[in-house]
């Protein structure tokens, strides 16, 4: 391999590493603002309950949600289609969740194969590393649903 091709490739490597990062980054960004919403949604449904108020700010927004369907049924804030759809939105977050874990817990390492970063992690039930996230898309599909979970929060 000649000088040029490995300035080529590693020019390749770089700019991919590059665009995973900033997919990364945007991931992160748009799940804080998804879990902010969240709160923000549920401070306005307690705003008449302020021992629900001052606990909401130490919760994540799962903790949150559970409270409400749970707080919300007893004092009578969610009727049936409400507590139906909080219920469905909370286990798309869940879901959500378990791909935000993924990113906070994997090691994050270079694919010098195809010049992504990949997570890798240690599964709970596996015993060897799993890989995640090996095309940047689904990074960035990511990012989609947490604005998509936004919008939908806010109508419910």
């Amino acid at each position: 391999m000649n000088n040029d091709n490995i300035e080529n490739t590693l020019s390749i490597y770089a700019l991919k590493e590059k665009e995973t990062k900033e997919a990364i980054g945007g991931f992160w960004i748009a799940y804080s603002q998804l879990e902010f919403t969240i709160k923000a949604k549920l401070s306005g449904l307690f705003a008449e309950h302020e021992d629900f108020m001052v606990a909401i700010e130490s919760i994540s927004a799962q903790q949150a949600l559970d409270a409400l369907i749970i707080i919300g049924k007893r004092r009578d804030i969610l009727k049936d289609d409400r507590e139906k759809e909080f219920r469905k939105f909370k286990r798309d977050l869940d879901e959500l969740i378990r791909s935000r874990n993924k990113f906070a817990h994997g090691l994050w390492a270079g694919n010098i194969e195809g010049g992504y970063t990949l997570a890798k992690g240690w599964g709970k039930q596996n015993v060897g590393r799993s890989h995640h996230f090996e095309d940047i898309e689904e990074i960035r599909k990511l990012s989609t649903i947490c604005q998509m979970m936004m919008q939908r929060i806010m109508l419910i």
